[in-house]
């Protein structure tokens, strides 16, 4: 295909995210890689004797094989498999790598294991716990921890449809914790020896300047997140004000900021591309400021990629040689995941990369829509074009992962991406300021920006059918939307019936797959018991559900508003299990201490929760109360 003869990086990074996604789903795999290997050095060995001119191509798939195996095995450490459980007490030394946080009556301490050096937690990411004390409050990245405890690995979600912490760290190689008590541990003053650590001192300091100077929370809050990657203090009004109106990419460091970076830095040392050393002098510069930043602001996937991708963009432009917009993405992501390949997985990474390939393809098409000469409508056509291609782009993921779509969002861009612009120099001027009095007056311009924002996304929160909530798809619709979104940029580019065709064929399975999908929610029976603190059990039949609690009020929907979403629940009636009243449903009874819920007859216990046993013939037998989906439907 043309297209790939064009863009080689493209391919590459094909092949590397199939043997990372091989590991995933098929990890012992390894004899067929071997034996691949073997069958395209036969096929070698047979052309060179017999056809030389398909040499070329034997060549090329064997390379594609040892590629292939590379990210295939460098891909397996990531396997849960790799991880497996400790017993009994382990010591060990680690590097803190981030100031403490408060979590509850406990500190919490990400420390890198440096001893012991081998083994199943040498050299990894480990969260220790430990009791509140000044001499842990004040430790600092770089410092080293030595203690004894037992290391276990992060549990799962306990409840059904809950939030994957045990994922989510997965996806940052953090697969241990432990809680070290006070008599057993140590802590030693010590130097970071890795530059994380350093950058990692280094935005410390900068967060505490900016805590001083901002005397409003919610300023501070913004500017540390928006600048710093800092969003360990953002409140849940701030993120829920962002996120429900598209605009919480602004406040996640991305590609955007180290785009802003970078043009500042062009505008600065401009002066240096007048000559030959002086282009290389610039290269190094502005390069190590570009990856200085991403370091300091945390090196989240999107940060990389935009870091890595200026990078490339940068010695591009200054050796005077063409930039592939599709090269420099590709070249980015397969060296980012060789280094890395857990970020396939990653959130962030995907959402970064959806993002900026369908800002690459979409937003030239859009922008040839506008034609007016005027500068101000021109800017705000083409925010609007950014907004709208970041969109399609994004689009299937963020429904699959937040289950919400803000309709507003290209609005909210039009308040947060100039402000973006104006925390970021501000900031700058802030920590550069030479005068105490600039420092307050810089202070109270943040302070009047982040109200006027504020203030701008709550009016946007507040219009009719801002956000669309419940919305989902299904991992197999999710893997469906990606190929019918690639079939239909290579239709537009190539204009060729078979792309149209792939379209139209995914586009169909993936409404027969959701119809599939409807139907069998229609049918479903199920028991869904929550762990006892939460005092819940969820009965649904179809798509109505009832909820069995002994809490007045019930308890927060938060513990069960993924299920209802999940499986599409329409209608939910709230019951109190304390209450003598008769309820009378069309599917459900309770009455007398026993309840009928479809075919099924149970007897309910009031005590503690859980409180139901399953009525059998001879005598009540216990149903598996631990937290968990049961399945009522006659198979």
């Amino acid at each position: 295909m043309s297209f790939f003869n064009n863009y080689p990086a493209v391919k590459l990074l094909c092949i590397g995210i199939s043997g990372i996604l091989c590991s995933k789903f098929v990890p012992d795999l390894e004899w067929v890689i071997f034996v691949s290997l073997s069958f395209i050095l036969a096929v070698i060995l047979i052309v060179w004797k017999y056809r030389p001119y398909l040499l070329a191509f034997a060549y090329s798939g064997f390379l594609s094989v040892l590629l292939f195996l590379l990210f295939y095995i460098n891909a397996l450490s990531y396997l849960p498999r790799q991880h497996p459980e400790l017993s009994g007490k382990q010591s060990f030394v680690g590097e803190i790598l981030e100031k403490p946080q408060e979590k509850g009556h406990l500190l919490q301490v990400l420390v890198r294991v440096r001893y012991p050096a081998s083994g199943p937690t040498g050299n990894q990411k480990l969260l220790a716990y430990l009791e509140k004390s000044e001499v842990i409050k004040n430790a600092e990245a770089g410092d080293l921890l030595s203690a004894r405890s037992e290391i276990k690995k992060i549990k799962g979600p306990e409840n059904p449809f809950g939030f994957d912490y045990r994922k989510y760290l997965a996806g940052k190689r953090i697969y241990y914790s432990t809680f070290v008590q006070d008599k057993d541990f140590r802590l030693y003053k010590a130097t970071g020896t890795f530059s994380t650590i350093r950058t990692e001192k280094i935005r410390l300091k900068l967060i505490a300047v900016l805590k001083r100077e901002l005397t409003d929370n919610q300023t501070f809050q913004i500017v540390s997140a928006l600048t710093l990657g800092y969003k360990k203090e953002l409140s849940p009004e701030t993120r829920s004000c962002f996120t429900s109106t598209g605009a919480m990419h602004v406040l996640a460091v991305s590609g955007l900021h180290v785009g802003m970076i970078f043009l500042f830095l062009k505008t600065i040392f401009s002066f240096m591309q007048y000559t030959k050393t002086g282009r290389f002098i610039f290269i190094f510069l502005a390069g190590s400021c570009l990856w200085l930043y991403a370091c300091i602001t945390g090196l989240s996937p999107s940060v990389q990629r935009a870091a890595f991708m200026f990078t490339l963009i940068l010695i591009g432009e200054n050796i005077e040689r063409p930039v592939s917009s599709y090269n420099t993405i590709a070249a980015s992501a397969f060296f980012l995941l060789l280094i890395d390949p857990g970020l396939l997985s990653d959130m962030g990474f995907q959402l970064s990369y959806a993002a900026v390939i369908s800002i690459v393809f979409f937003y030239p098409r859009i922008e040839q829509l506008i034609t007016t000469r005027n500068k101000l409508s021109r800017w705000t056509g083409q925010l609007l074009g950014v907004s709208v291609a970041a969109q399609i782009g994004t689009f299937p993921l963020s429904v699959y992962y937040f289950h919400q779509f803000p309709v507003y969002f290209w609005l909210s861009n039009f308040v947060v991406i100039p402000a973006a612009y104006l925390y970021l120099g501000f900031t700058l001027l802030l920590f550069i300021s030479p005068s105490s009095v600039i420092t307050q007056s810089i202070a109270c311009i943040l302070t009047y920006i982040t109200k006027a924002v504020t203030g701008l996304l709550t009016l946007i929160e507040e219009l009719p059918f801002s956000v669309i909530e419940g919305l989902s798809f299904s991992g197999t619709q999710l893997f469906c939307l990606f190929p019918l979104l690639i079939s239909t940029m290579f239709f537009i580019k190539y204009k060729r019936r078979f792309y149209l065709f792939a379209g139209l064929s995914l586009l169909l399975f993936f409404e027969v797959t959701g119809f599939i999908g409807k139907m069998k929610l229609f049918g479903q029976q199920k028991l869904v018991i929550y762990a006892s603190k939460e005092h819940l059990i969820q009965l649904i039949n179809g798509r109505n559900c009832y909820l069995l609690t002994d809490l007045d009020p019930a308890p927060n929907p938060d513990c069960y508003q993924n299920s209802i979403i999940l499986l599409k629940i329409k209608s939910m009636e709230i019951i109190n299990i304390k209450k003598d009243s008769i309820n009378l449903f069309n599917d459900l009874v309770i009455k007398n201490g026993f309840m009928q819920f479809g075919d099924q007859t149970f007897v309910l216990k009031k005590t503690d929760p859980p409180w139901l046993f399953l009525k059998t013939t001879d005598k009540p037998e216990n149903i598996n109360l631990k937290p968990g989906i049961i399945s009522l439907k006659k198979e």
